[in-house]
């Protein structure tokens, strides 16, 4: 058997409150919708506490057969690492009787993509876009901007959330990759949630979303942990003076890396989020990163975000400021939070520019461009947009 489509994802991506993929859920609904068959593949993480997904097949044995071959054969046999994993691929697609095989592959934070473009020549295999994308990005570029190696194949395309994402693939790539990129929109917005009016908001509730990871060497967890010591420090002035609370949330891949209970300890207006996702009863009236994705999803609603400067991580400064040009900056989170419980008026205004900021680069999901990407018709079937992306 064939699949129209495959889609393989690592476990640690399970975080809906169903314990799912939140990325591919939307995907996976108009495969239901439309009789598209498909193949739900997962990876497992034994470092992730996100459960196993009981609706997809457990790659386990497979991944273990890849992982073997990868050290049993040498990459000197093979001009680069993207020949050696097809030629992997094309062992496990033997070996598993072509078990694997589909029309179409999509994968997410580029996982097995060389592997899963062996397992059908003739198959497209895509890369979900699942954080931000920026022309120096190790996972897709080289330092000039160029391509990396093991992701220039012709079958090999991006489906991006957004314009600005699209154009970042461009530059130092002499536009020859935009046919390979796709705008698919923001697929963890379903459209029947459409953000019609700015949320009711928490004055007194500022949220952190703190990027330490284990995938982060101990210099720079700990580098970190003082960067944020000392951020406290320099606002707790603040944060009793206006009665504020500081929510500090932690990133789903913190697996308790480094320890940080000594914060909350010290600093009295600070309180822990645990990992996952978090649903406030109000949204907070200011949100404080070095450079997590979450300033999106908090400037679709309105919310500006305080970009930390930080010398152990001057990505945030980079990407955000240099690179996608955020509208509102100042010189500290003092001052931020000063102007804006005192001046409501401008609060307003500057939520309304991050609002038209966010939507250059997270356009709404197109369940459309979903299937014209995999080839299929019936567009003028599509159902109602209350229906069309929500959750299983």
């Amino acid at each position: 058997m064939e699949y129209d489509v495959i889609f393989y994802y690592p476990q640690h991506f399970n975080r809906s409150k169903a314990g799912t993929n939140p990325f591919f859920d939307p995907l996976i609904k108009i495969c239901e919708d439309f009789n598209i068959s498909f193949l739900l593949i997962e990876e497992p993480d034994k470092n992730t506490a996100a459960p196993r997904n009981s609706k997809a097949y457990q790659f386990d044995f497979w991944l273990f057969l890849i992982l073997s071959f990868r050290k049993l054969i040498p990459g000197f046999f093979f001009k680069t690492s993207r020949h050696r994993d097809r030629f992997i691929g094309k062992l496990i697609s033997r070996l598993s009787f072509r078990k694997f095989s589909a029309r179409n592959y999509i994968t997410i934070s580029n996982s097995m993509i060389n592997c899963l473009s062996a397992f059908n020549d003739q198959a497209k295999v895509y890369d979900l876009q699942h954080g931000i994308i920026y022309s120096w990005h190790h996972g897709y570029f080289n330092a000039d901007g160029s391509l990396k190696e093991e992701l220039n194949s012709p079958n090999l395309g991006f489906l991006v959330y957004g314009a600005g994402f699209l154009n970042e693939f461009s530059k130092g790539n002499e536009n020859s990759l935009n046919h390979r990129v796709k705008v698919i929109g923001n697929v963890l917005k379903p459209l029947h949630m459409e953000v019609a009016v700015m949320p009711e908001k928490n004055l007194n509730k500022v949220v952190y979303s703190l990027q330490f990871t284990r995938d982060w060497d101990v210099r720079r967890l700990e580098d970190q942990r003082e960067e944020l010591f000392a951020l406290l420090e320099s606002v707790e002035a603040t944060f009793l003076k206006f009665g504020l609370v500081f929510y500090l949330k932690h990133h789903p891949r913190f697996g308790n890396c480094i320890n940080l209970s000594t914060l909350s300890e010290r600093f009295k207006f600070v309180e822990f989020i645990n990992p996952g996702f978090y649903e406030p009863d109000q949204e907070p009236f200011l949100h404080v990163t070095i450079y997590s994705t979450v300033a999106f999803d908090y400037a679709e609603k309105g919310i500006p975000t305080y970009f930390v400067q930080s010398k152990s991580a001057p990505e945030g400064k980079m990407i955000y400021l240099d690179k996608y040009a955020y509208p509102c900056v100042y010189p500290s989170l003092s001052e931020m939070i000063t102007v804006y419980l005192t001046d409501h008026g401008r609060y307003m205004d500057e939520g309304l520019k991050v609002m038209e900021w966010q939507k250059n680069f997270y356009a709404d999901f197109d369940a459309k461009q979903f299937l014209n990407i995999l080839s299929f018709s019936g567009n003028e079937n599509l159902k109602g947009s209350a229906h069309v992306g929500e959750e299983n």
